[in-house]
């Protein structure tokens, strides 16, 4: 296997937006918006490593 240009710009295309917020982060965000807190917070990292 070697280097795809073409893999290349589709993975930066689908960061696109992610990288957008990095640098652009959300100005205006409800006051209320709270953790969803550690429970449900480990429950998503669970499924997320074992999806």
């Amino acid at each position: 296997m070697g280097f795809s240009l073409l893999g290349t710009l589709m993975a930066l295309i689908i960061l696109a937006p992610s990288l957008l917020i990095i640098k652009f982060p959300p100005e205006n965000v409800p006051a209320d918006v709270r953790d969803a807190g550690p429970v449900y917070t480990g429950l998503e990292r669970v499924a997320n490593w074992v999806a």
